[in-house]
């Protein structure tokens, strides 16, 4: 994916997702229809100064700590392709005493990001864009309230091979809206109706197995497998096409469709 590729990161330590606040700033110079947080933008400022092989954990957590809050200009063209096919929109640093129109992406994620299915570069006119947001890391904000929170009910992560025995305890049903948002879900089932690949979902929860070790937790499971595409190459692509959407830490299986599965 190239200079897009957002697997490639260093892993920011885990930590507990804090409650959103109400923006209190009052002196950034825009005249959109929101304001953002001044303090934040000079942090990130700052760390964009730093060259990327120096940008280590601390900076990828002080990152998301501000990013969210802080004030963006957003200049035409608003939305780009990126390397990977993906749509992007396209963020930079406001510019000191020069009026800008403000965007904040805790303020954009709800009115159109989650809608549209897009990402975010920032600064992607550098010869390397300082980050890139999958759609997935902007609704895991949306969802948990921070780019770094995880949800330790997936942590049993992806198995290889599943094979569902009559003795494991399976539970499945229709994943809720904090897990999987309305708008996520007509994004997901607009992708599988343009992939030919029926829109349904199951969440699947899987009891640990002390006899093999085997670490339970969710998944959510979508109906194809190797077989529904004509090579493993479509194949894989719509796996990481789905890994977009999605946050990062979240558990997806694709299985042959039965009738447990629910209508995106």
């Amino acid at each position: 994916m190239g200079l897009f590729d957002f697997l490639r990161r260093p892993t920011p330590p885990e930590r507990t997702p804090p409650p959103k606040t109400p923006d209190t700033s009052s002196d950034t110079p825009s005249d959109g229809k929101y304001l953002g947080d001044l303090e934040k933008t000079r942090i990130l400022t700052k760390l964009f100064a730093i060259p990327h092989e120096q940008r280590d954990e601390t900076w990828v957590a002080t990152l998301f700590a501000n990013a969210g809050q802080a004030s963006f200009c957003c200049e035409a063209p608003q939305v780009i392709e990126g390397p990977d096919s993906f749509p992007y929109v396209r963020l930079t640093l406001p510019e000191s005493n020069k009026p800008f129109t403000c965007y904040v992406i805790e303020h954009m994620i709800p009115q159109f990001i989650l809608q549209k299915g897009l990402g975010i570069v920032i600064n992607p006119d550098k010869e390397r864009p300082d980050w890139v947001f999958s759609h997935g890391d902007l609704v895991n904000y949306h969802v948990y309230g921070a780019f770094d929170a995880r949800d330790a009910r997936f942590d049993a992560g992806i198995p290889e091979v599943l094979t569902l025995k009559e003795e494991n305890r399976i539970q499945t049903g229709e994943p809720s809206l904090q897990l999987l948002p309305l708008e996520t879900r007509q994004v997901l089932r607009h992708f599988f109706e343009r992939a030919g690949i029926p829109a349904k979902v199951l969440l699947m929860s899987r009891a640990s197995d002390e006899k093999t070790g085997e670490k339970g937790g969710l998944s959510l499971v979508f109906p194809f497998t190797p077989n529904s595409f004509n090579n493993q190459e479509e194949y894989e692509h719509c796996v990481q096409s789905i890994g977009w959407y999605l946050p990062h830490h979240y558990s997806v299986i694709g299985m042959a469709e039965d009738e447990y599965f629910y209508d995106l």
